[in-house]
């Protein structure tokens, strides 16, 4: 398969993590030689590759044809290049490869084909109805059927495993374990398109201009936060906007983002001044309930820090007039990766639950008045702030 492969100038990498989990010496990697025990393969009847399908577009019917001489049964997964999705169905309708499934002898050998996304690769999820093909998958080759993934594309190294030549990831333990984590959900524009039909689309003066400011303001925390490796979610109504309609909800106002507390640090807030934001309130502390409000061209972006506790994840709320003290409760959640107004960003891995939480099961219908003390159904009560405790700034 992979010298097929060489011979049209495409290159393969073993991304199999049951494969790549038996340690490879560095005797393997440096001298490329391997006395052949046959540690890595054997006991393997399917194995899972990554390839660019920039490299083998052009060039596919060759290399199927080419494969097919040697013996292997090729099937493909394809599809429409989701990459251009939109309100408007496709932008290009064009299909492409999505994943190849190379059989010879019950041996499965699995190529994932990824494209450019977001300054990175991006690999759409199969599927592929029951067959004599998909009997042979492996846990990985599952994995790829569950989920699409946005990820780095690895520099390939050479290493010899059980006599055989591949290529592997340079920084392999890193890239399995980012991986892992790297799970894109993309927006559902057929949730959002059935959304417009029942309640129309803002695109008024005033919708579009909001739009604007609300897509640079979230440009501005993407890239400054990232200086800091500071991870953050979108959130509330910002979350709800993405979830429901593809879109930030234009009455709104505001941009809402999340944030791990162990993750905050003052430095990103010096950045954010700098970068034209004005500290509208800091509320709370840093060990309870803290919050940060910015605004820029009269656009406010609130910073909502959370907790974890033993069996949820919270973040809090403060009423400036009565120093009340709110909780909103949150089942635990991981983050994965969507897009927002083309801008990479992430969002919790299950959506539905956390908007759920958030704003019940009503959520698909649109409200415009909203009580942040009473309206959320995960919303509770916590105290007060004593008088002494300096935790209340306004500008």
């Amino acid at each position: 398969m992979q010298e097929i492969l060489k011979k049209f100038q495409v290159i393969s990498i073993l991304i199999d993590k049951d494969i790549l989990s038996i340690p490879i010496s560095k005797f393997e990697i440096q001298n490329k030689i391997d006395v052949y025990n046959c540690n890595h393969f054997c006991s393997k009847f399917s194995a899972v590759f990554l390839i660019s399908g920039i490299k083998i577009k052009s060039k596919f019917a060759e290399i199927k044809t080419s494969w097919e001489k040697h013996g292997f049964h090729v099937d493909i997964n394809e599809d429409f290049d989701m990459a251009h999705e939109s309100l408007e169905h496709f932008k290009d309708a064009k299909k492409q490869i999505y994943h190849i499934f190379l059989t010879r002898n019950s041996t499965l050998l699995h190529l994932v084909v990824s494209y450019p996304r977001f300054k990175g690769h991006w690999s759409k999820k199969c599927t592929m109805k029951k067959s004599s093909t998909t009997a042979l998958f492996s846990q990985q080759s599952h994995l790829f059927c569950l989920s699409d993934y946005i990820f780095k594309f690895p520099y390939p190294i050479t290493v010899l495993l059980d006599g055989i030549s591949v290529n592997v990831p340079q920084f392999l333990k890193k890239f399995l374990q980012e991986f892992q984590t790297h799970i894109f959900i993309p927006c559902n524009f057929a949730q959002a398109r059935l959304f417009y039909s029942l309640y129309g689309y803002e695109n008024d003066e005033e919708s579009e201009i909001f739009r604007s400011k609300a897509k640079h303001i979230l440009e501005i925390v993407s890239s400054e936060l990232s200086k800091y490796n500071i991870p953050f979610w979108l959130s509330s109504g910002t979350l709800l906007g993405w979830f429901r309609q593809c879109d930030f909800i234009t009455h709104s106002k505001d941009v809402d983002i999340g944030i791990w507390i162990k993750y905050y640090n003052e430095s990103f807030v010096s950045s954010f001044l700098e970068r034209g934001f004005h500290l509208k309130h800091r509320f709370g502390k840093v060990e309870d309930s803290f919050e940060l409000s910015f605004e820029m061209e009269n656009i406010k972006l609130d910073i909502f820090f959370f907790y974890e506790d033993s069996n949820y994840m919270w973040n809090g709320g403060t009423q400036v007039k009565s120093r009340k003290k709110f909780k909103y409760i949150f089942q635990k959640f991981s983050l994965c990766w969507s897009e927002l107004s083309n801008i990479l960003v992430r969002v919790p891995c299950e959506p539905t639950k956390y908007i759920q939480a958030n704003y019940g099961n009503e959520w698909r219908i649109p409200i415009k008045t909203w009580d942040w003390k009473s309206s959320p159904p995960n919303v509770h009560e916590n105290g007060e702030w004593p008088i002494e405790e300096q935790v209340i700034y306004m500008n």
